[in-house]
């Protein structure tokens, strides 16, 4: 008896299950007596009738055996999934599942999505960024209690950087081995921008994802939903499921990919965007200033990213005393680690007349002291030696006021610090 078989006799069926696994189905697991909420219940705005409530043992669209779960967001739960439906020549056998909700069932989500995958296939199958980005493989719509879902099928990865970061001393990701993650999502970087002209807009830890090192340890994940079933809460139509991870890392972990381009847009359509974009702290100053962005932004929101990951803390606090978000206090610590802003950007647009002189470009207010320290070369404390000003000069190359004066992802692939 094979894995799968021995899931599908643990949960007391037959051969393979229907769609639409009864609810009532008995399931060998404790259910969670804690009124509190857990994992997407306690994402913002939380809307039970948003989720598709999906249920292991279930298969989805005649095609996939749901098995495990694998995460949640705001916006959608990850699922481990089996493809029933898989012919004996064809290799991908686990497959992740993204269960879109009801709100983001739409073109800002999935349309885009399947969009980018497509540009990103056909663009240039030669080009060696392309098998750094993760694409949606299949695609379907089901039908839940509150109205249609649109699940997207991708590849089984790991884990995203951020949990990977956590595996190390201080979570901080070492110099020889920042090289070793970053030479890669450059190249899938600059095959999104130079081959599929698109701009990803929400660089992340989150979104950039670690690869399997090895079949066994999906299969291990499947084997200990087998001997100790995943714990849930009843909730009126749905059982609330906790997340299972892979564990500790038996191995080298596979390639790392660029995921999660559902609010990517185009970058040939339009000389500049305007709308908003980014995580706060990773915001680039013509996103906060108002002054238009293009695929230089992802380069500065990369920047930040990189130095987060070496130093275990965020860049830019950018918070108030209270933790709000502070667009003043953002633009304060930018001043002190990078300097004023150019003349040019400050004249430009109404918003940045507002925090900065005319003449000069300092900041009109001074309500906060600097964050990480005087200076972006005080800041950097995880290493010293000859590597420190080498990197320093390759992330000012990325942390440039002027969108313009950003180098490219091409350009930093044959950067000193990164070639050393």
């Amino acid at each position: 008896m094979n894995l799968f078989s021995k899931f599908v006799n643990r949960l007391g069926l037959v051969g393979t299950p229907r769609p639409g696994f009864p609810p009532t189905a008995p399931r060998p697991s404790p259910i969670f007596v804690d009124p509190d909420n857990i994992e997407e219940q306690i994402t913002p705005q939380y809307c039970a009738q948003r989720f598709y409530p999906v249920r292991l043992g279930e298969v989805i669209n005649d095609k996939y055996h749901i098995v495990s779960k694998l995460g949640f967001g705001t916006s959608s739960t990850v699922w481990l999934a089996w493809d029933v439906q898989r012919k004996w020549w064809q290799t991908q056998q686990w497959v992740t599942i993204k269960m879109l909700t009801r709100s983001a069932s739409g073109k800002s989500t999935a349309e885009t999505e399947l969009e980018v995958s497509r540009l990103v296939l056909q663009a240039n199958p030669l080009c060696e960024g392309r098998q750094y980005l993760r694409t949606v493989i299949d695609s379907f719509e089901v039908t839940g209690p509150h109205g249609l879902h649109t699940g997207l099928v991708y590849e089984t990865m790991r884990e995203s950087l951020k949990t990977f970061q956590r595996r190390h001393r201080e979570r901080r990701i070492s110099e020889s081995l920042l090289k070793a993650l970053l030479e890669p999502v450059l190249h899938g970087l600059d095959y999104l921008h130079s081959e599929c002209n698109i701009i990803h807009t929400d660089l992340k830890p989150d979104n950039i994802l670690l690869g399997v090192e090895s079949r066994h340890a999906i299969e291990e994940v499947v084997q200990a939903e087998i001997d100790e079933p995943t714990p849930y809460k009843v909730e009126d139509d749905r059982a609330i499921y906790c997340s299972r991870n892979f564990g500790c890392l038996r191995g080298i972990p596979g390639k790392p990919k660029l995921s999660d381009f559902g609010l990517a847009v185009r970058g040939d359509e339009l000389p500049l965007h305007f709308h908003p974009i980014q995580p706060n702290r990773y915001q680039a100053p013509e996103v906060i200033l108002g002054l238009g962005w293009t695929y230089s932004a992802d380069v500065w929101n990369l920047g930040v990213m990189l130095w987060d990951m070496i130093e275990n803390t965020s860049l830019f606090d950018a918070e108030t005393a209270e933790g709000d978000y502070s667009v003043q206090r953002h633009l304060e610590e930018m001043s002190f680690l990078l300097g004023p802003p150019p003349e040019d950007m400050v004249n430009r647009g109404d918003i940045a007349p507002r925090y900065f002189s005319s003449e000069g470009g300092e900041i009109l207010q001074h309500n906060c002291e600097p964050a990480r320290g005087a200076s972006l070369e005080a800041s950097l404390t995880a290493f010293s030696g000859e590597g420190k000003p080498q990197y320093l000069r390759f992330v000012r190359r990325m942390l440039q006021w002027r969108p313009e004066d950003r180098a490219t992802a091409r350009e930093l692939l044959k950067d000193p610090w990164l070639a050393r």
